[in-house]
């Protein structure tokens, strides 16, 4: 593996070929999410989406344990005693998440063991989500006495629906891996031992894509987020022109017609 960047903060952010990977790492407390772990984040991506050598982003947990066990609680106990403490650490997680949710690289949740709290909400913002068969799901704020963010219940609405996410949030309950592919939670599951080799398979695929179209694919995406009044659809008709008028969509066609695997360079 090639390593490109140094740890930053509490991630670990690296480059293996055309995949961009994060390792959310606090592993004594099972990758609770810290305030210099979220305020890393957005620069981490900033700089993966500047690469044009970066076609996907991973992020898991670090030690091969957990995803994110949510906030650390130790750093509750030590710093946020005063109430303008505990938001800005708030604020420096929704930057994270909306970094996570902007990128113009698609993002791939790898999630084990427990993802709850900061680091559902976080993983709820990729675009794909893989989890282990022993993870864990759920968000614990009606028993810890917090306010959930309004645009974290949107993403997790959108995912599972308004029923769904009146439960996970009013219960407070942990769903199980089955659970949450049952409810759409994730995209998929698979065996603990595997999950590694699958999330590596997805990200070649997506790595194999053609770049203009990713791109416009995640545009419009976001775009559909929005209600319809704010849709750029100007911009969608820029971005599907630039794919037809691209080389890699006559590389496209012409693997296609040879039967081989298209070779896209993103132009």
């Amino acid at each position: 593996m090639d390593n490109t960047m140094e740890n930053s903060g509490h991630l670990i952010v690296e480059r293996d070929g055309a995949t961009g990977r994060i390792a959310i790492s606090n592993v004594a407390r099972r990758n609770a999410g810290t305030d210099s772990m979220w305020r890393a984040f957005a620069p981490a991506l900033d700089s993966f989406a500047a690469d044009p050598g970066i076609r996907v982003i991973l992020i898991e947990g670090d030690g091969g344990r957990d995803f994110m066990s949510g906030a650390d609680i130790a750093e509750f106990n030590s710093r946020l005693s005063q109430a303008d403490a505990v938001r800005t650490v708030e604020r420096s997680a929704l930057q994270a998440y909306r970094a996570v949710w902007d990128c113009a690289k698609p993002t791939v949740a790898v999630i084990r063991g427990y993802c709850l709290g900061g680091g559902l909400a976080l993983a709820c913002c990729c675009d794909l989500r893989i989890a282990s068969d022993t993870a864990r799901f759920g968000i614990p704020a009606v028993k810890l006495g917090v306010g959930y963010p309004g645009d974290s219940m949107e993403k997790i609405r959108s995912l599972v629906g308004p029923a769904f996410m009146k439960e996970i949030l009013l219960t407070g309950r942990q769903f199980s891996a089955s659970e949450a592919l049952r409810i759409g939670l994730v995209n998929t599951i698979v065996p603990d031992k595997e999950l590694a080799s699958e999330a590596g398979s997805v990200a070649a695929s997506i790595a194999a894509a053609a770049p203009l179209t990713v791109r416009a694919i995640k545009l419009i995406d976001r775009d559909l987020d929005k209600p319809p009044v704010d849709w750029n659809t100007g911009r969608w008709d820029q971005c599907i022109a630039a794919c037809f008028a691209s080389e890699d969509f006559i590389e496209g066609c012409t693997a296609f017609a040879e039967r081989r695997a298209p070779r896209f360079m993103g132009r």
